[in-house]
């Protein structure tokens, strides 16, 4: 795209200059080198498996090309704005590229002449090479060459339009060579015709999974942050993965096992066998299986802590969630005060913005409507428990002590207890 951006632009220039002329037996070298087409198709497919930043397809372009650096960038000619976020050489180290990086986004906006006309080349044949736009004279008078391309060894280049938006974003992917292995030919011309519908449908099939897999990065995230306990599980019930919320659950409850090959087992053998009928049942649901909740009681017998435990299956066309064999989410909680209270902390600050302390005075006013009361719960002053509940009327917009516990009231009605 920008090949010849940063070693694009000046490359690009006296890039592809046909093989008549200085450079063309050298261009004609490193083609005959090449693997043939259909072979070098294949084992373009074939890189797509090593990682999503389609290095592996950058490596062969080189060895193919002769490239000393081959890279994809980013170019809005518009809004002045480049990238360079992949870029491999067989000849420079990783500190080498990052420094060419970050030099791309600072100069290529402005100095490259390359980019800034090679749009109509790219949506019109979707490629474009240096000196089909800019002249060798042009091209080694400009700042960008001296400043960027020189430095890096870069003399010729040649960009294969992978995506575009408008007459000016381009996603490129460049080819640059150094002096020594001369301009592209006709015959490089003729391999990139040849590649580059391929070299398309890689890139977009790389950026749909580059996007499911920031998705899932995402899902994760959330999944271990909820304060609630979450359970995952396959259709027979073993437990594939949980946050860290559900941890703490299952090492603190006595009443809850996990064998090694992670089946839960529950001391209650009503609780064991309501779990073994749901997992069985969901497998006979065709369409979406319901939801179940169920009580896993203390075998102690003492308050509070008694947990519940809400299974959630997927249906059969769904595909697995976060993880393979992932088919079925739980939602485990403890019946008692104290985690109830937390995870209302928790949310009455987040929605309403209040502090710590001041979410506790909420709390504590949903069962004590005396100050005194409440200041006596908490361990401190009267005089504490005004100020804390006059910055939390005015955060919240109430005036009188039943409109803000009505309000906490609905807040955490849709908060798992």
């Amino acid at each position: 795209m920008r090949r010849t951006g940063r070693a694009n632009n000046r490359d690009a220039h006296r890039n592809v200059r046909p093989p008549s002329g200085r450079g063309g037996s050298v261009t004609c070298k490193t083609a005959s080198a090449a693997p043939a087409p259909d072979r070098l198709i294949e084992q373009l497919y074939g890189t797509f498996s090593d990682d999503l930043r389609m290095e592996g397809c950058l490596r062969l372009m080189t060895q193919v090309f002769g490239n000393r650096l081959t890279g994809i960038h980013r170019d809005d000619l518009t809004a002045g704005h480049a990238s360079y976020p992949a870029m491999v050489s067989d000849e420079l180290d990783a500190g080498a590229l990052h420094t060419l990086a970050r030099d791309y986004e600072r100069k290529a906006p402005v100095n490259n002449l390359w980019s800034h006309r090679s749009g109509p080349g790219y949506i019109r044949q979707g490629y474009q090479y240096g000196e089909a736009v800019v002249s060798d004279a042009e091209l080694l008078a400009s700042p960008y060459y001296s400043q960027y391309l020189k430095p890096a060894d870069i003399r010729y280049g040649m960009g294969i339009c992978l995506d575009h938006q408008g007459p000016s974003r381009f996603t490129v992917m460049s080819f640059n060579r150094p002096p020594r292995r001369g301009p592209f030919g006709e015959r490089d011309l003729a391999m990139v015709r040849h590649l580059r519908p391929h070299l398309v449908k890689l890139y977009a099939i790389h950026r749909r999974l580059a996007r499911l897999e920031g998705e899932l990065d995402t899902l994760r995230s959330t999944f271990d942050r909820v304060p609630v306990g979450m359970l995952l599980m396959d259709p027979d019930g073993r437990l594939l993965d949980c946050n860290a919320a559900a941890e703490r659950l299952l090492q603190e409850s006595p009443d809850v096992l996990r064998t090694p090959d992670g089946t839960l087992r529950f001391r209650s053998s009503r609780a064991q066998a309501q779990l073994k009928a749901a997992m069985a049942r969901r497998e006979d649901d065709l369409a979406s299986p319901a939801a179940l909740a169920m009580l896993i009681p203390s075998q102690r017998g003492q308050p509070g802590q008694d947990l519940v435990l809400h299974l959630c299956p997927l249906p059969p066309s769904a595909p697995d969630l976060l993880t393979v064999g992932g088919r079925t989410l739980g939602l485990l909680y403890a019946l008692d005060d104290a985690g109830s209270s937390k995870v209302g902390l928790q949310v009455l600050q987040a929605t309403l913005g209040l502090t710590r302390m001041e979410a506790r005075v909420c709390m504590a006013l949903r069962t004590h409507r005396d100050m005194e009361e409440v200041a006596q719960v908490l361990g401190v002053a009267i005089s504490t428990v005004r100020s804390h509940l006059k910055h939390a009327f005015a955060k919240t917009g109430t005036s009188r002590q039943s409109e803000l516990v009505l309000l906490v009231e609905r807040l955490l009605s849709l908060a798992p207890r």
